[in-house]
């Protein structure tokens, strides 16, 4: 396992998908708990999309709202880029898998705050392309902070090129 990224102490994996890897890590200058996602693919060779990571950790980090979850950095060393996120020890998914299911009223609360978030996202002109239960993060004091995946809203110019091409 990776013990150490830049200045980041990692603790544990928590999750991984088809992007990259989520750990939990210590921020040994702030003294800090976070969270640390590193990307799977080597960006060294690749500048597109280095710089499209680099986009949305721009723009993610630009989303200043009690529903997001903040970033605090973005790094890349040695080829592998890494986003640094504040760290949310609980997601919804494992509140809902199989046959469990949560109260309606707390249902209710999380898809507000969810909605909230992307209503905010929306106006700053940014888009959440992967909705779904592992990127909705429950904070300890119940709220609720939408992760991941934010990238700039298409402007009509840009479907209209892309529907051509």
């Amino acid at each position: 396992m990776l013990q150490r990224i830049g200045r980041y102490e990692i603790l544990e994996r928590i999750a991984a998908g088809g992007q990259g890897t989520v750990y939990r890590a210590r921020d040994t200058t702030l003294d800090r708990i976070v969270a640390v996602k590193v990307i799977n693919q080597l960006v060294a060779d690749d500048p597109q999309y280095l710089e499209a990571l680099q986009r949305e950790a721009r723009l993610a980090a630009g989303l200043d709202h009690p529903n997001v979850t903040t970033v605090y950095d973005f790094q890349v060393e040695d080829g592998t880029a890494y986003i640094v996120i504040e760290y949310v020890p609980d997601a919804l998914d494992r509140h809902t898998w199989g046959s469990r299911s949560i109260p309606w009223q707390r249902a209710a609360e999380i898809a507000l705050q969810v909605t909230r978030a992307l209503q905010h996202a929306h106006g700053k002109g940014a888009v959440h392309q992967d909705i779904k239960p592992q990127n909705v993060l429950l904070r300890e004091d119940g709220s609720v902070a939408v992760s991941d995946c934010w990238q700039h809203s298409p402007t009509s110019t840009d479907l209209i090129i892309r529907a051509v091409a």
